[in-house]
């Protein structure tokens, strides 16, 4: 069995990573903060999660595709005991020298790996 994978957000970028997941076997998990966003994915076999608890529960691997980097606080702190021991993968469209731009992933993730990388520089 592949990898398990969640993606938070599913706007243009993180809808078509969660297609590529499915197209490639990854059981996927899916949350976005406005419900019901990318239905394609439901009939592709994409596991829909209700809330991003439930969401970074299902899977060791959690590719994060939010607005902005308060978006990824304001999500993910209040669930950082669960991002213990996964890898988060953060594909946020702010840039790094953007101000309160975090380097070494959301307070309270100490024990989770954090890659953040930014679409726009990208580009």
């Amino acid at each position: 069995m592949k990898t398990p994978i969640t993606v938070l957000g599913l706007g243009a970028m993180g809808t078509a990573l969660a297609r590529a997941f499915l197209t490639a076997g990854h059981p996927t998990t899916v949350w976005n903060r406005t419900p019901g966003r990318s239905p394609e994915l439901d009939t592709r076999g994409a596991t829909r999660a209700t809330t991003a608890l439930e969401a970074v529960a299902a899977s060791p691997l959690v590719v994060v595709c939010l607005l902005d980097d308060e978006t990824v606080r304001a999500t993910l702190e209040p669930i950082a005991a669960e991002l213990t021991r996964r890898t988060l993968a953060n594909l946020t469209s702010s840039l790094p020298s953007q101000p309160g731009r975090s380097r070494t992933g959301p307070p309270g993730t100490a024990s989770s790996s954090w890659t953040a990388a930014s679409w726009r520089s990208r580009c």
